[in-house]
């Protein structure tokens, strides 16, 4: 029997909450580490920056194995990696020190994220669908619903089984990539041709291609800086209980961020995207700003799960954008956008932590609001210009 797209469709929808796992798991176990092993802010910042660089390595060699490979293999190797890193993060710790460790598990699993953002973006644009800005928004709209499960999930299994067994709940997430894995094995894809493709060098050259790419940092900035740290804001500043503080925090981020992107999808191709992403980062400067000022516990989660909103539309808009204005970048455009996006993604919570470590969250936010502060900027002189539609 032939499967139809739309397989393809849900096999990539729980690719990215396998990609969801992978960037939201370890925050939420943040205060536990630091309350069993004193790690400091400083290096759980780390853990996420060498999330992010992993993923950076990735979208530059998956260029060359995606030529090589081709994108049904990269998708199942993807979820081999993340369910092997899920895995260690459960027994690793038993024969080295914690935090190296955690590191090594950290790495593996971040190569198949790496992989699964470069692969199945392209996977479901080269589908013969219409409306694919919209396809791109709800697909994306997957890596937060599954941000929504996973810290529900999550807090649920700390609360009943203790935040002792961060392991044991590790080990159970990796049945999602199992199951993943087997449906990218039998899925219908379709592999642009070689002829068609655009070559990165030149895309780099090209202006309205460069000022993409710094849009994709600042939006990976904006988007995971807040992402990271709510969970530990919720409960070392604004002093919630660990359930209510994940369960109002970093989940209604994600709830918030993924009722932005599937409102988006029913618009899709109807929308100007660069009038959408202007207006969605001025809104998310102006929640950062009150997150990082106001003295009030409700005006500050509020803030902070608004800012899921905001960047909603950014990291798909962003990738919407690039692929109508270089329709054939194919998978080295794809790989470059994702490799900026993932910079911002590292550098943002990495420099929150150094601030947190030397003053406090609160100042690390509100030092991070000059990232859609300029994203701000950039897309004021974008909506002046005519290059990208």
């Amino acid at each position: 029997m032939r499967l139809s797209y739309t397989y393809t469709k849900i096999a990539s929808y729980l690719g990215y909450v396998v990609q969801a796992i992978a960037c939201s798991f370890l925050p939420l176990i943040f205060v536990a580490l630091q309350n069993t092993y004193n790690i400091s802010y400083e290096k759980l910042g780390r853990l996420i920056l060498v999330c992010f660089v992993t993923q950076i390595f990735v979208d530059l060699i998956s260029i060359k194995l995606v030529k090589y490979f081709g994108y049904r293999k990269l998708a199942v190797a993807a979820q081999v990696f993340a369910a092997v890193g899920f895995a260690s993060l459960s027994f690793l710790s038993k024969v080295l020190p914690v935090y190296t460790a955690i590191t090594i598990s950290v790495i593996i699993y971040s190569i198949g994220s790496g992989l699964i953002e470069v692969i199945v973006s392209p996977i479901v644009e080269y589908l013969p669908t219409k409306n694919k800005s919209g396809n791109m928004a709800l697909l994306h709209s997957f890596f937060c619903w599954g941000n929504v499960f996973i810290v529900v999930a999550t807090t649920l299994m700390i609360k009943f089984l203790g935040e002792g067994n961060w392991q044991i709940i590790a080990l159970i997430w990796t049945i999602i990539p199992v199951i993943v894995l087997v449906l990218f094995l039998f899925v219908p894809i379709i592999e642009p041709e070689e002829s068609k493709r655009t070559p990165i060098k030149s895309l780099v050259y090209q202006p309205a291609f460069f000022v993409m790419l710094i849009i994709m940092f600042l939006s990976g900035a904006s988007e995971i800086t807040v992402g990271n740290w709510m969970s530990a804001f919720a409960e070392q500043s604004l002093h919630l209980p660990k359930l209510l503080g994940d369960l109002v925090g970093p989940c209604l981020f994600s709830v918030c961020m993924g009722l932005g992107r599937v409102i988006f999808s029913f618009i899709g191709d109807k929308a100007q995207m660069k009038k959408v992403l202007l207006c969605f980062a001025v809104f998310t400067s102006i929640a950062y700003l009150i997150l990082a000022l106001s003295n009030n516990t409700v005006i500050s989660l509020i803030a902070g799960v608004l800012v899921g909103f905001g960047v909603s539309v950014m990291w798909p808009g962003s990738l919407s954008l690039s692929a109508s204005r270089f329709p054939t970048g194919a998978t080295s455009m794809f790989a470059v956008l994702a490799m900026f996006g993932d910079l911002g993604c590292s550098f943002g919570p990495w420099m929150a932590g150094i601030v947190a470590d030397n003053y406090n969250l609160n100042i690390a936010f509100l030092t991070a609001g000059i990232f859609p502060i300029l994203m701000v900027v950039i897309l004021i002189f974008m909506n002046r210009k005519k290059e990208i539609k």
